[in-house]
């Protein structure tokens, strides 16, 4: 049985609908190179389509291959650059010459030295890249102007996250799935695509549990309303701090994942979305800014079509710090002056305007992750074996790091009951999990 807060499916990764358009609120695209989430979606190679309803029809996949094209703008020029091509970097006009050569030069050996370990699980990452910070690492074998792009770009926008503050280690995480991938985005919002995945498996949407314990070998969860289920199997994922609210009633006096938790950095930010009076037309997915210029709106990502058209925002770090408490009409008419100077097509068109807030956020992968996690493992320790944790402060905040969580969780009740390894049906081996 799947219980979910929100009312769709997702967490940060879901779907809302605004005067009749699917908006995804927080991720937009994905690289292919997510193995875990591409076999959970049941998404086949780029160009192909499964063939599962009766009479070998084939069905579309529920991602599917986007253009991945985006538009850089800084000085009052823009540079496009293809998501998920180093050769793209390379030849990307935001970059000198020379800066371009330092990157290949610097920064490419060790992408292809710790490919295998830098992986989303963060369970292999390499000490020794997360001693310092992105930009740090980048400033100091590169230039300060080159690291304001490489690691700025990938991490402003989708994370309000600034790369002085990010380890490098998460950086090159990145970097190795989007290196020379395809990237998809769901056909029908991320809500539909994971509602697809479940297959028969129960579901609610707008269900809090406000409570959680264990009786005897069983989970009990209760909500908000008072409503009961009860489970051989618990998995609570959710975001860190929702965690130790649920957990906490259950861990001994002396247990350190309280602590662990409670320290783990989260940044607390929103989106913006606003809709439009009709179609939108544009040769690129996303429009970034420079993070040296941007005040407010580090990026947006335009959804296009014949019949309706929307663009997302997202705030700059600073902007997310500073205005994380501001109404949401006071967060719109911040940001939707710079929105109009990067996407110009959206000026006098919109019709409705969204804010997403997302609190308590996106945990924030700072140097030390990895000892971070370390500390994490070991105190995980002390839940009961039918109790498990998922979410993306247990690897990196990504797609492919909460499925990897999830994962995790299954392999750890699997263990518990008895059951074998995953992938399994619990179901189908007489276990229940909530």
């Amino acid at each position: 049985m799947l219980l979910d807060d929100h009312p769709g499916l997702g967490g940060r990764a879901r779907s809302d609908t605004v005067a009749g358009v699917t908006v995804d609120i927080g991720a937009q695209l994905v690289p292919s190179t997510y193995r875990r989430t591409m076999r959970l979606l049941r998404t086949p190679a780029p160009g192909n389509q499964r063939s599962s309803r009766p009479g070998g029809v084939a069905e579309p996949a529920p991602l599917i291959r986007a253009p991945g094209r985006d538009r850089f703008v800084s000085g009052g020029a823009a540079h496009i650059l293809q998501t998920g091509s180093l050769r793209s970097l390379f030849s990307f006009g935001g970059l000198s010459p020379l800066d371009r050569l330092r990157v290949a030069a610097h920064l490419l050996p060790l992408l292809a030295r710790w490919h295998a370990d830098l992986d989303a699980d963060a369970t292999r990452l390499p000490q020794e890249l997360d001693a310092s910070s992105a930009f740090d690492f980048v400033a100091a074998r590169i230039g300060t102007n080159a690291a304001g792009i490489v690691t700025e770009l990938p991490v402003n926008a989708p994370y309000a996250f600034a790369g002085g503050e990010v380890s490098f280690a998460f950086l090159m995480v990145l970097a190795r799935y989007l290196a020379d991938s395809d990237v998809m985005s769901p056909a029908h919002g991320w809500s539909v695509a994971l509602a697809d995945s479940l297959d028969d498996v129960p579901h609610e949407c707008g269900v809090r549990i406000a409570s959680l314990r264990m009786d005897g070998s069983r989970g009990v969860a209760e909500s908000a309303d008072r409503r009961r289920w009860e489970a051989d199997g618990v998995v609570v994922a959710t975001d860190a701090r929702a965690a130790l609210a649920l957990v906490a009633p259950v861990l001994p006096a002396t247990s350190a994942l309280a602590a662990e938790l409670t320290a783990l950095p989260m940044r607390e930010t929103w989106t913006l979305a606003l809709v439009l009076d009709g179609g939108l037309e544009s040769d690129v997915f996303g429009v970034f800014a420079a993070a040296a210029e941007a005040t407010m709106v580090s990026g947006c990502a335009l959804r296009q079509g014949a019949m309706h058209g929307a663009v997302l925002a997202w705030p700059t770090p600073a902007a997310a710090a500073r205005h994380a408490g501001a109404a949401a009409g006071d967060l719109a008419a911040l940001m939707l002056p710079e929105v109009e100077a990067l996407v110009p097509a959206v000026r006098g068109r919109v019709v409705h305007a969204r804010v997403y807030r997302q609190a308590p956020g996106t945990p924030i992968p700072a140097p030390g992750l990895v000892a971070r996690h370390a500390r994490l493992g070991e105190a995980l320790a002390a839940l009961p074996g039918a109790l498990a944790l998922a979410g993306d402060y247990l690897t990196t905040p990504t797609i492919e790091g909460a499925v990897a969580s999830g994962e995790r969780a299954a392999a750890r009740l699997a263990t518990h009951l008895g059951l074998g390894d995953p992938p399994l049906d619990f179901e189908a081996a007489g276990a229940s999990i909530i």
